[in-house]
């Protein structure tokens, strides 16, 4: 079955594409995959935690611009985004994503249309991935 087939079959209600699994990101966004793809390439804007140690790594990427996340699908060969998936990121995910990487290596996104939610979240995940006293670091 190609790429294309598969990304056309396994849609949210909304109409955005979901990673078939299994994998790192099996049941997450094509978008996620995409935000994730950005955060190595060029850092997150903020990250705490630690992915390999604790309970994870998070990191912040606020406002994902269409056009690179255009560039980013072309470069992963997922084709380009959907217009489902450039209105989510015009809209319900304008704001910005809060990217979880577990220390086993899986990967989730929680995605904001809201800077005062965004911030919100991050304040806690960030407060949650802190060593808790007497914990090492």
């Amino acid at each position: 079955m190609t790429r294309k087939r598969q990304d056309s079959e396994f849609r949210d209600p909304s109409g955005l594409r979901v990673v078939r699994g299994p994998g790192k990101f099996e049941g997450e966004l094509y978008l996620t995959v995409l935000a994730y793809s950005m955060s190595l390439d060029g850092g997150a804007d903020e990250e705490c935690g630690s992915s390999s140690e604790g309970a994870g790594w998070a990191g912040l990427m606020a406002g994902i611009a269409v056009e690179n996340a255009e560039e980013h699908a072309a470069e992963d060969g997922g084709g380009p985004l959907t217009a489902e998936e450039r209105k989510f990121l015009r809209t319900e995910g304008k704001a910005g994503v809060i990217l979880f990487e577990r220390t086993d290596g899986f990967v989730s996104g929680e995605w904001f249309g809201s800077e005062q939610k965004l911030a919100k979240a991050w304040k806690e995940t960030c407060e949650d991935l802190e060593p808790e006293e007497g914990e090492e670091e």
